[in-house]
């Protein structure tokens, strides 16, 4: 009986097998030294090649946990809307403000004198 030859591929590199003994996690976890992103890297089963086995370390992305696409379309609304009345309140502070408050870089409230943010300071 033949032991075929593994290897391992993470993206473009071939990685040679470091001990034919060890578990393809224990390989990952002795690359995820030299390639960290590693860690969060999911093993793919092996296929047979010409050279023998051949696993692939592949990349995980996202965030944590699972969202659907119901959730995902549910927090676009939300923030639209949390723009939406961001966009107002920002419009009703300049009204209240006055437009030649906006002249200085400073305005008064209060009694004390407030720096106005840089992004009200653009062209009006």
């Amino acid at each position: 009986m033949k032991v075929l030859a593994r290897k391992f591929k993470y993206n473009t590199i071939t990685l040679d097998d470091p001990d034919p003994k060890w578990t393809p996690e224990k390989v990952k976890e002795f690359y995820s030294n030299v390639y960290p992103e590693l860690t969060q890297a999911v093993i793919m089963p092996p296929s047979i090649g010409e050279d023998g086995l051949e696993y692939k370390f592949e990349k995980t992305y996202g965030t944590k946990g699972v969202i659907t696409v119901t959730e995902l379309a549910e927090r676009e609304e939300i923030s639209e809307r949390d723009n939406a009345d961001a966009e107002k309140e920002f419009s009703a502070y300049l009204a209240n403000m006055g437009i030649m408050n906006l002249i200085g870089t400073s305005v008064e409230q209060a009694g004390k004198r407030i720096p106005v943010p840089a992004a009200m300071l653009e062209p009006i």
